[in-house]
């Protein structure tokens, strides 16, 4: 029962990454004369579209893995729950670390958006 608990619960963590992701907004630095940072010579568009193209990945792989093993947990009987997880160990341990992939790839697009709308003094 934990485990079908923790498998819900990082299914719908990721489901309510994925529908943050901003997949489709554009990286434009609003401050043109920040001296750290100059979109005119760094590749900022290219370092959102990574990010967010990871967190999205990493999100949907999270949700369908652990949609995948919740559904095989569901029609495990409860005697042989140890050896299920005994013979597929990663069962539990991937959907985590997708989801882990991915919010911490979210995390870094939301403020690498942040410094480019804000500027770099602004959030330091």
């Amino acid at each position: 029962s934990r485990c079908i608990g923790f498998l819900t619960t990082i299914g719908v963590v990721s489901a309510l990454i994925l529908t943050m992701v901003k997949f489709t907004d554009k990286a434009e630095q609003q401050f043109s004369d920040d001296p750290w940072l100059d979109c005119n010579e760094f590749i900022c568009s290219e370092i959102h579209v990574a990010l967010s193209g990871i967190a999205m990945v990493a999100s949907t792989f999270s949700v369908i893995y652990a949609t995948n093993t919740y559904a095989w947990m569901c029609m495990t009987t409860v005697d042989r729950m140890a050896e299920f997880i005994e013979t597929f160990p990663g069962a539990l341990a991937w959907p985590a670390d997708f989801m882990i992939a991915g919010v911490l790839a979210w995390v870094l697009d939301s403020l690498w958006l942040a410094v480019l709308s804000n500027g770099v003094r602004n959030i330091v």
